[in-house]
């Protein structure tokens, strides 16, 4: 099974530069974590507006974003092993800061294992269920989301960051009008980005 993929997108600087913009000015609560909560679902017909380059970028993969999250980590415990309650298979992920260095790891572990979490808006979106690790769990693979990388989120998975990371990492997850699992094993040879 393939769990990422990184793929090219059109101006990822000018997204990352607009997102710390929007959640600075829009979202300090976001930023400076008002709850103890890593995951924060968003408005987004707001966000889309300060940063139009995420749908122009996935207008040349054929799809509309339709579901905006910030992951923002202080500390490894902020992005335990979790499978995500979502309507499809897997998300776009952006790095927006501090995220050289930093995993995510793909492991063993199913739904059953776990406990349903809901995220502190509420949304059916934002609800995980979070895994224990075990003797048996296992680690099937890992990447650095230093680019624009598509993760399936319906695997077990955790974010890993080294003890002396900056902080806080902050990503932003995207979910789209279709399923982008097709973006895992497709051609992506001629595609034109900046």
């Amino acid at each position: 099974m393939i769990y990422y993929r990184k793929i090219p997108w059109d101006n990822l600087p000018a997204i990352q530069e607009k997102t710390i913009a929007y959640l600075t000015t829009k979202r300090p609560d976001i930023l400076n974590r008002a709850v103890d909560a890593s995951y924060w679902t968003m408005h987004d017909r707001e966000i889309l507006k300060w940063v139009p380059e995420i749908n122009a970028g996935a207008a040349k993969y054929g799809l509309v974003c339709d579901y905006t999250a910030a992951f923002v980590m202080h500390r490894n415990g902020d992005g335990p092993l979790h499978i995500d309650n979502f309507k499809f298979d897997t998300r776009i992920n952006f790095p927006i800061l501090n995220c050289v260095g930093t995993r995510t790891q793909f492991y063993t572990g199913t739904t059953e294992d776990g406990v349903r979490h809901y995220s502190p808006m509420g949304s059916t979106a934002g609800t995980t269920v979070k895994i224990p690790k075990t003797a048996s769990t296992v680690l099937l693979d890992e990447v650095e989301v230093d680019c624009v990388t598509v993760l399936r989120v319906n695997t077990a998975h955790s974010i890993w960051m080294p003890p002396n990371a900056p902080k806080p990492r902050i990503t932003l997850t995207l979910g789209f009008d279709k399923d982008p699992t097709f973006l895992l094993d497709a051609d992506l040879s001629s595609l034109n980005t900046v």
